[in-house]
């Protein structure tokens, strides 16, 4: 069943249909598609960010850890104090931390993008792909593919498909994203129609 435009519940309480002009339907449909598109543009924005924000903490953590070196104790310990310092922020589990220390080292910068989403003319520029995944689908890329090019098919098919906006769950399969065994490095679509889908039990 389809969800009646929240616009046009509006205007259905506050005002007979007999008072308003013919040509308000018009008006209504284009102010509702502004909002529509304003809002899947604030999402990707933010979501973009996101991503851009944990793969600089991830580098911050890689370059530190090769110029020093450390163990755990040093992850869990930052993971405290950023629960201290953000108490309102979710994300800086040590756990999470490893997963952006990760992401740096999988994710050239190139791919990840430090632009918010703008507009050339009425055109959108569009992002990086790692930037148009959320963290989940990335947390989930990284526990179940090793190869980078793998990794940058199923990111690039999960956009396609339009991943990004949905979870994924993969069959159990030889070569498959969740399978026992890896995708072969020379193979270029592992699953070809595999549908995708993220977890969604990892720390966001």
């Amino acid at each position: 069943m389809t969800t009646p435009d929240p616009l046009s519940k509006a205007i259905e309480s506050t005002a007979p249909a007999a008072s308003l002009p013919g040509w308000y339907g018009d008006l209504l449909g284009a102010v509702s598609a502004h909002v529509s598109t304003g809002r899947r543009r604030a999402l990707a924005s933010v979501n973009a960010e996101l991503v851009q924000t944990y793969w600089r903490i991830g580098r911050e953590i890689l370059d530190r850890q090769d110029r020093e070196g450390y163990g755990t104790k040093v992850i869990d310990r930052l993971s405290a104090d950023l629960k201290t310092a953000f108490p309102d922020a979710k994300g800086f589990s040590s756990r999470n931390l490893k997963y952006m220390r990760a992401f740096a080292a999988a994710w050239p910068e190139d791919e990840i993008g430090h632009q918010p989403v703008a507009l050339v003319g009425h055109s959108e520029v569009v992002q990086p792909l790692a930037a148009q995944l959320s963290w989940r689908h990335h947390q989930t890329l990284l526990d179940r593919v090793r190869d980078d090019r793998q990794r940058h098919w199923y990111a690039a098919q999960a956009i396609e498909e339009g991943g990004a906006a949905e979870s994924w769950s993969a069959r159990s399969r030889p070569g498959c994203i969740n399978g026992p065994a890896r995708p072969s490095p020379t193979s270029t679509a592992p699953c070809p129609g595999l549908n995708l889908r993220a977890s969604q039990d990892f720390v966001a």
